[in-house]
């Protein structure tokens, strides 16, 4: 019996240091599980290493010829030449995905809805493929980087073309209540967790890790909130001396993060690096014992996304704190501590009080990883795919 064939277009770079990365990954190894023959389609890589670990060998992956920019090489917004690299990269993706699709006879697919991939739906409904997409508007990540007179055309184009997917897929019922507001199907909308492989993320005792340590990892752009940890931090200090931060990722605002840390003092307490999935999960989880979480609202479709980086957490057992916006009122509130104010001071209290009460350090960890569970892909994933197979 012939495998179904399924393509997964992922615009991140494969191997990555990402959550999203990270996440896919295991997405790719669940379809294999499944009995899907997955092919995976993504950019190329700057670097002559484009060997892919931690998926199956049973992946096939193509290489889009052309290497797109990144948001921590943007900066500060996009500029004439980043426009260009954009259209340049989406009409070179857009003839392989096209091609590939078409040769193949491929007639399920899974994609990552995002600025890379803004092209594709309509390769979709030409093609007659069956799909399930995933992720926020673009308009809503780029409303701060581009020009306003592009971003109006953007959002007017972008709330037709999704219409194109044959399913959205969306974490949280407050994303899925965006997605109606936008002139999506309520019948196409699945509303199924964020996923992951719970079982690979260790746990490290709490009382062995040292005390009054704090972790950020993810992307460094603006709207995660970066600069309000630092500013809540620097107030935290003056209440416990000897606290230290990690803020592990790379973004186009590391570079100011960076800056702000020096000018106020901060740099003997606050440490930076970029690592791989891996070496996060196994080293430096083990280095601070709350994971910090500071996206603060943004008022569009971003708000209804649960960073993989929250069910990480969770899966290992984390205190963790987060913003009071939409998709974190539908987790557990035993399980994580929601701050009520974007404000640094709210922020750093809630910091200081978990910090300093052992008991409710624990009774955070132990709830957090009972419901993680909730958030196990093989479960998940499964839902997925008898929703995606079912319309044949």
């Amino acid at each position: 019996m012939n495998k179904k064939q399924i393509a997964v277009i992922f615009p991140g770079q494969f191997p990555g240091k990402s959550g999203d990365t990270s996440n896919y990954s295991e997405i790719l190894n669940q379809l294999v599980a499944e009995g899907f023959q997955v092919l995976l389609i993504c950019p190329k890589v700057n670097t002559s290493d484009d060997k892919i670990i931690g998926i199956s060998k049973e992946v096939e992956v193509i290489r889009v010829p052309y290497l797109p920019p990144r948001l921590k090489e943007i900066g500060d917004g996009l500029k004439l030449k980043h426009y260009l690299q954009f259209l340049v990269f989406l009409l070179v993706e857009g003839f392989v995905v096209f091609r590939t699709l078409g040769r193949k006879k491929i007639k399920y697919a899974f994609v990552r809805h995002e600025p890379l991939t803004i092209q594709l739906p309509l390769i979709f409904k030409i093609l007659k493929v069956k799909t399930i997409a995933d992720g926020a508007f673009v308009s809503d990540l780029l409303k701060d980087q581009i020009n306003s007179k592009i971003l109006m055309l953007l959002r007017r184009y972008e709330k037709k073309i999704i219409r194109c997917y044959t399913y959205f897929w969306v974490p949280t019922n407050s994303h899925a209540e965006i997605m109606l507001r936008s002139g999506f199907p309520k019948e196409r909308i699945l509303v199924i967790p964020v996923s992951i492989n719970t079982s690979k993320i260790p746990k490290f005792p709490l009382d062995k890790i040292p005390e009054h340590t704090f972790g950020y990892f993810g992307v460094i752009e603006k709207w995660q909130g970066v600069d309000i940890l630092v500013n809540a931090f620097e107030l935290l200090l003056k209440r416990i001396p000897n606290a230290i931060l990690y803020i592990l990722g790379e973004g186009s605002l590391k570079h100011k993060v960076k800056e702000d840390v020096i000018r106020k003092n901060l740099s003997g307490s606050v440490i930076f690096d970029s690592v791989s999935r891996e070496v996060l999960l196994n080293d430096y989880l083990k280095k601070f014992q709350i994971v910090v979480i500071p996206r603060p609202k943004q008022g569009d479709a971003v708000d209804g996304l649960v960073p993989i980086k929250l069910i990480e957490s969770l899966a290992a057992g984390k205190p963790t704190i987060v913003m009071d916006i939409p998709s974190m009122r539908e987790i557990s509130n035993n399980a994580i501590v929601v701050v009520h104010s974007s404000e640094p001071e709210s922020l750093a209290m809630e910091m200081e009080n978990l910090s300093l009460d052992a008991n409710k350090m624990k009774a955070y960890a132990e709830a957090a990883s009972d419901i993680s569970q909730h958030y196990d892909i093989e479960r998940n994933m499964k839902k997925i795919i008898n929703t995606l197979t079912s319309i044949d």
